[in-house]
């Protein structure tokens, strides 16, 4: 389940976006709601790496995601998503995933991660992620094959099926693992992505239909 919530949404595509602080800190709070009528919706996630407990500039990635609509007479809510492992360092991307609301009765997901797992540990503080894909069998934090290396994107599709129909969904906690890391950062060859949202376009089912995009940290304070 969602780990923490910012504030009630009620529009259909509404999101809050928490700009990284100036510390050496990575936000890692930022959600986005998906209401099942948002047909189109489309947000970015950018990816800061960290290894061994500390924040490296070494690793990174960008993921494009699109809410296609729901199926299976609403209980199946649909994406698009494109992911570029944009690293410095030589590197593989090997799982990724999210927190979302409700439960998940039932996930799939398209090459390159065709292996799913809910409620998987993760790593570097991320603790349990409630949906997760991988490039492999032997879950989302393992070594093995697979994946996507420094400067390669790849695209696919993911759902995911619940028990009742949900009029939205929130999504938050972006993080992925990266493996295979040359030369090694703070003495290991792993590391986590955490993400945070860069922007947002509203779909078919959003008013108005104009770019939404993280403010600058000033202005978030007068925000809240």
């Amino acid at each position: 389940m969602l780990r923490s919530m910012k504030a009630a949404i009620a529009a259909a595509v509404i999101a809050v976006f928490s700009a990284a602080p100036a510390a050496a800190v990575i936000d890692f709070d930022d959600f986005v709601v998906i209401d099942k009528d948002d047909v189109g919706l489309n947000f970015v996630v950018d990816y800061t790496g960290k290894a061994n407990g500390s924040e490296t500039t070494q690793l990174s990635a960008l993921g494009n995601f699109t809410y296609t609509g729901v199926t299976n007479n609403g209980l199946t809510y649909n994406f698009n998503y494109s992911l570029m492992n944009d690293s410095n360092y030589a590197s593989r991307i090997r799982s990724f995933g999210f927190d979302t609301t409700g439960d998940p009765t039932a996930l799939a997901s398209s090459s390159p991660f065709t292996w799913e797992y809910e409620n998987a540990s993760f790593i570097e503080g991320v603790g349990t992620m409630d949906v997760c894909f991988a490039a492999g069998s032997d879950g989302c934090t393992a070594h093995g094959s697979g994946g996507l290396t420094k400067g390669q994107t790849g695209t696919g599709t993911f759902a995911l099926t619940f028990a009742q129909t949900m009029e939205s969904l929130t999504f938050d906690h972006f993080a992925m693992k990266f493996v295979s890391v040359n030369p090694t950062i703070n003495g290991e060859d792993w590391g986590a992505g955490l993400g945070h949202l860069v922007s947002m376009t509203p779909g078919a089912g959003a008013n108005p239909s104009q770019p939404i995009v993280a403010p600058e940290p000033g202005t978030w304070l007068m925000m809240l």
